[in-house]
């Protein structure tokens, strides 16, 4: 994948935080958080299953970007996968410890 692989995980962002801005920080509260971090979880788990045209939508990138990622996507699913799932982990533990999280734009 390319440097920009936190792309795949900002369509799940936008789903529950429709303000997210990918040029700057973003404060996101912990009931918003948890549900990005639970729809990760549930995307690494469907993803290395899923069929060549379920991805985008899975990881709700059915706009511009998606298409233009999409060989890279569908070539790494395993990988990205596991990412999904470690950032998923991740995000619910600081939670447990906090109430915010700021995520950052590429």
């Amino acid at each position: 994948m390319r440097e920009d692989v936190f792309g795949v995980t900002e369509g799940i962002v936008l789903r529950y935080f429709p303000d997210y801005n990918p040029l700057g920080p973003n404060d996101i509260p912990i009931v918003i958080g948890l549900a990005i971090a639970e729809d990760w979880q549930k995307a690494s788990e469907k993803l290395v299953i899923s069929d060549p045209h379920e991805v985008l939508s899975i990881l709700n990138l059915e706009g511009e970007y998606g298409q233009f990622i999409f060989n890279e996507i569908q070539n790494n699913k395993v990988s990205i996968a596991k990412m999904l799932s470690e950032l998923a982990a991740l995000v619910k533990d600081f939670y447990n410890a906090n109430e915010w999280i700021c995520i950052l734009g590429i």
